[in-house]
């Protein structure tokens, strides 16, 4: 399936066409304001289009930090547990009561 772009001008176009109809036929409506307001809108978005198309350096690097941070909790925390591990028992692991017949102290 072909990939679907939406171009500003040619937005921006086709609200001023929908804009002159809709005055040719309604001059005096409400729907002819809200077509100019449209029309402006659009006017606005073919300007910042390109501004909003760049990258944002600083929130990609931002979460690369993010991710980073999270890894090494994880990865330290790891690190931290496993020499351990083969000192733990099972009976460790799950609290038993003090009077519990399997527990083994």
């Amino acid at each position: 399936m072909p990939e679907k772009i939406l171009s500003a001008r040619k937005i921006a176009e086709t609200s001023e066409t929908l804009s002159r109809r809709v005055y040719e036929r309604f001059p005096t409506s409400g729907l002819y304001k809200l077509s100019e307001a449209l029309v402006e809108l659009g006017i606005k978005a073919q300007h910042a289009a390109p501004k909003i198309a760049r990258p944002f350096y600083s929130v990609r690097i931002a979460v690369g930090v993010l991710i980073a941070g999270v890894l090494g909790i994880v990865l330290s925390t790891i690190w931290a547990v496993l020499p351990k591990m083969s000192q733990i028992s099972k009976a460790n692991i799950i609290w038993l009561p003090p009077n519990h017949p399997r527990r083994r102290d």
